[in-house]
């Protein structure tokens, strides 16, 4: 379990903006609709030794509470203590990176009851594998790997995601349309006897010997 009455004391001078943060999202290209919207708060802080946490309160959207139930891993409440991650940077730092950055690998993920759904309402708490020295900018932070853990208020954790990397997507891809096109064959000879090997050729003596003359270079 994790003390969450702690954890939320230690963070509680960090509170970011959430409309902050999915305004962010919008300006990197990535505008979430109401069903992935369930992140409520959040609040980040870093200590002396370069390290820092990210805790946010996860709520399911009621646009989605009617399936609930219908997921083990619901994507609304994952994808949302993914988007947590940009509330990682120094307090001095935009909200939004200057590029663009989407979930790449995990190392691991483990899951407490793979019977039971998530419950509505989580707390999602990430910090670095590592300590984070030297990363002062939200895009070296982002660029870490993360253990990212969603807790109940109780201080159970549900699902843990271990070494969970980022990756900066390389620039904005050029549109393309595509349309079928047939295309002619390039005209070539057509083959006038088989290709060198053992034809074997069976029939009348007379049309055997017009046949052998005709391969040439195959064994009768």
């Amino acid at each position: 379990t994790v003390d969450l009455d702690a954890l939320r004391r230690r963070l509680a001078g960090g509170e970011r903006s959430v409309d902050a943060a999915y305004a962010g999202f919008a300006a990197a290209g990535i505008d979430y609709g109401p069903a992935h919207r369930a992140m409520c708060q959040v609040w980040s802080a870093d200590d002396a030794a370069g390290r820092f946490d990210v805790l946010a309160r996860l709520a399911l959207p009621p646009s989605v509470a009617a399936d609930a139930n219908a997921f083990g891993l619901h994507p609304s409440l994952m994808d949302a203590a993914l988007q947590a991650a940009l509330s990682c940077g120094p307090r001095s730092a935009g909200a939004a990176p200057a590029a663009t950055f989407v979930p790449f690998s995990v190392e691991r993920i483990e899951v407490a009851d793979a019977q039971q759904p998530l419950p509505p309402e989580l707390w999602a708490w990430l910090r670095p594998v590592a300590t984070a020295g030297g990363a002062a900018t939200l895009e070296a932070r982002l660029a870490l790997p993360f253990d990212i853990d969603l807790i109940d208020a109780q201080g159970r954790v549900h699902v843990a995601l271990r070494g969970f990397s980022f990756r900066a997507l390389g620039g904005t891809p050029a549109l393309m349309l595509l349309r079928p096109a047939w295309k002619a064959a390039d005209d070539e000879p057509a083959p006038t006897g088989p290709a060198p090997g053992r034809v074997l050729f069976a029939g009348f003596d007379g049309e055997r010997s017009a046949r052998r003359t005709e391969i040439g270079r195959a064994h009768v």
